[in-house]
């Protein structure tokens, strides 16, 4: 069974995600592979097997094979952001209304609010994952060499709704209970105009508030110019 699949709908799916690979195949009974997928929502076997790393390839692989023979999982047809070419990825047979759940649940939190996200949030984990569905290239640069990082020591990834729209550099000085954003960079498509600077100050309160700085510092020029 195969569906053709928006691209934006894999990312609400992931909204749904609730679960993570928690055992090996071995120890995990056939109905257990949905609470592995969950975590997911929509993933290749390789993707399955790079969640947290606690399974190998072949073992993803027997996964979706014997969810499909036994009509738990379907193949569902997804278009990338990446301009790769769309792949079939495992999901429930229930994936539309999961969808729409997703989507109501998704209309709650969408409008001007700016979320500072983690560099080890599930939704970057996976590099590759992240490139396909959101079009967004991350990569953790803490253990490159100062002279060869591209965006800095610890960059946030920013995400607006269900777009990840640009990523800054911030280093918090405990010594003048500072938090200084050193780099800030936008996705295209929100530049100029688009860039949402009233959001991302307000993102920057709560994330002084959070760390127990008394005050923020961004950076001088135009903020709404620097493109990633």
């Amino acid at each position: 069974m195969s569906s053709a699949l928006d691209p934006a709908i894999p990312r609400r799916l992931l909204l749904l995600g609730q679960g993570m690979l928690e055992n090996r195949y071995e120890k995990a009974s056939p109905a257990r592979i949905h609470k592995r997928i969950e975590g997911l929502g929509m993933a290749t076997p390789s993707e399955i097997a790079a969640h947290y790393r606690c399974v190998s390839l072949r073992e993803a692989r027997s996964w979706c094979q014997q969810g499909l023979a036994d009509g738990r999982l379907v193949q569902v047809e997804v278009a990338a952001l990446d301009g790769s070419n769309p792949r079939s990825l495992m999901a429930f047979p229930t994936w539309k209304r999961r969808w729409k759940l997703a989507e109501k649940r998704l209309t709650a939190i969408q409008g001007s609010e700016l979320r500072l996200l983690s560099p080890f949030d599930p939704i970057l984990r996976d590099r590759k994952r992240a490139s396909r569905l959101f079009g967004f290239d991350y990569r953790f640069e803490a253990f490159v060499p100062a002279a060869r990082r591209q965006y800095g020591y610890y960059a946030l990834p920013l995400l607006l709704g269900e777009r990840l729209v640009g990523r800054l550099d911030a280093k918090f000085h405990r010594d003048q209970s500072l938090l200084e954003v050193r780099g800030l960079w936008w996705e295209h498509g929100f530049l100029g105009r688009r860039a949402p600077l009233r959001a991302l100050r307000s993102a920057l309160d709560s994330y002084r508030e959070f760390l127990g700085a008394e005050a923020y510092r961004l950076p001088r020029g135009d903020l709404r110019s620097c493109q990633a």
